[in-house]
């Protein structure tokens, strides 16, 4: 079961026609859109169009596109396996992840939600300024083990896990010394992240911190070897490069190299 303010179901805004359009209306639209941009073109051809009609086609493509509007109808699924993610607003969008890497999405990313008032435990997700333990132990740690071990259950069952890469990571770890309201703050020091699924080996742990969880100890990992160890699962070459803005090459992982040690 649930506990009380963790329902939650994503929704796909404006994915739906307005009452009383129809798709032959909404091509007459189209139509008429192309017929007055066909002549600013002609008028004075800028770059910034070209942008525009290729967001503008992805819109129009949302509005009718079935297949879309079913990857996020959770409802398809066996409530057995919507138990297993559990009913939170956390638990549907990692299944809707599944659905959609199940559908041909090649980039699929979750947020872990931020409910506010809707937890009763003051709660602010992971940033645990105050009452750090506790929001751990009710809430954050249970609800993320519960989903993520469904997620990758799933996604192994459906024969996808070999060939999708999950990664879990955040942007900072928290500081090593408790302050005065419970909670511990923010630190950039040492933190950990978790790969799991294509070109991963499982159960492999690489690097250890101090005892404190204050600094990193041995094997030090960079963002940039983040980025390379990513690229090197996806099966792009981390010293590609691409220009930049001036035309310079630049490697895409920015001079990082894989993690050896956890790749298969």
């Amino acid at each position: 079961m649930a506990r009380p303010g963790l329902v939650g179901e994503p929704a796909l805004p404006e994915s739906q026609l307005a009452a009383g359009l129809t798709i032959d209306r909404l091509n007459t639209r189209r139509d008429l859109v192309g017929q007055i941009e066909d002549r600013m073109r002609e008028r004075d051809a800028q770059p910034a169009l070209d942008n525009f009609d290729r967001t503008q086609e992805r819109a129009f493509n949302l509005l009718t596109s079935s297949q879309v509007r079913a990857a996020f109808d959770v409802s398809r699924d066996d409530p057995r396996l919507r138990d297993r993610y559990g009913h939170t607003l956390f638990g549907n969008c990692a299944l809707i992840a599944r659905r959609l890497v199940e559908s041909g999405v090649r980039f699929v990313n979750v947020t872990w939600d931020l409910f506010w008032d809707r937890v009763p435990i003051n709660y602010d997700s992971w940033d645990t300024h105050t009452r750090n333990f506790p929001i751990l132990r009710e809430v954050n740690l249970p609800e993320f083990d519960r989903v993520y071990a469904a997620l990758l259950e799933d996604l192994e069952q459906r024969g996808l896990l070999d060939e999708t890469l999950v990664v879990v990571m955040s942007e900072m770890g928290r500081t090593p010394r408790i302050n005065g309201n419970g909670g511990r703050d923010h630190w950039t020091f040492c933190y950990a992240m978790w790969f799991a699924g294509a070109g991963i080996r499982g159960g492999t742990v690489h690097g250890s911190s101090d005892a404190q969880a204050a600094y990193v100890r041995d094997n030090p990992v960079s963002t940039a070897d983040v980025c390379a160890t990513i690229y090197e699962c996806l099966g792009i070459d981390p010293d590609l490069t691409v220009p930049d803005r001036g035309g310079r090459p630049v490697p895409v992982a920015q001079g990082g190299r894989a993690i050896r040690e956890v790749l298969a």
